[in-house]
């Protein structure tokens, strides 16, 4: 029924405004599982109509053009990403390939309801914009500390700064400790 009703707004929408793009987000908006429902979308949906994805899983640690090629391979059509990046630190293991073989990148910055967090993700955000403005080139570590230059001075406290390098540098090492794990368990087969 999404698919239909899907099409059927595309089709009103673009008598109206034959500029239009319109994406459509999936049930199964990560992952890369075939079932049904993944091949009706990849059947009926209107070649036109843009597909989300969040990667391998809703808030995904990393983000590959492998994994976007095998969605790409289930849908008929290269993954916009919807990235639920996270505010506890810059942004990382993002495939820079990525540029190439999908058909957008946003971002969903999770968890910013406070005004304090608020201001904080335009650090993250500011990392966000530097990987999808110069995706080859991008390093976490030097657009963060450039992004918290940018920042200082305009709506976070000296403590807050260093409360949010300090939740970074321990994300960093958790998120790293994470990646390696799984590595590990794909290499051993556990």
């Amino acid at each position: 029924a999404e698919v239909f009703v899907t099409n059927k707004l595309y089709e009103k929408l673009k008598e109206k405004d034959p500029n239009l793009r319109l994406a459509f987000v999936p049930n199964q908006y990560w992952g890369v599982t075939p079932t049904v429902y993944m091949k009706v979308v990849k059947e009926k949906l209107h070649p036109d109509v843009a597909v989300g994805w969040t990667g391998m899983e809703i808030t995904s640690a990393s983000i590959t053009a492998e994994d976007a090629r095998r969605f790409t391979e289930l849908t008929g059509k290269p993954p916009g990403i919807g990235d639920n990046w996270s505010p506890l630190g810059p942004l990382v293991a993002r495939d820079p390939a990525l540029a190439h073989i999908t058909s957008g990148f946003v971002d969903n910055p999770c968890g910013f309801a406070s005004p304090e967090s608020a201001q904080g993700a335009k650090i993250i955000e500011a990392t966000v914009a530097d990987f999808t403005w110069n995706p080859e080139h991008y390093d976490p570590a030097r657009s963060f500390n450039m992004a918290l230059k940018l920042k200082e001075g305009n709506g976070l406290s000296e403590e807050a700064l260093a409360r949010l390098k300090e939740a970074v540098s321990r994300y960093e090492k958790d998120l790293n400790e994470q990646i390696l794990g799984a590595a590990l368990r794909e290499i051993i087969g556990k």
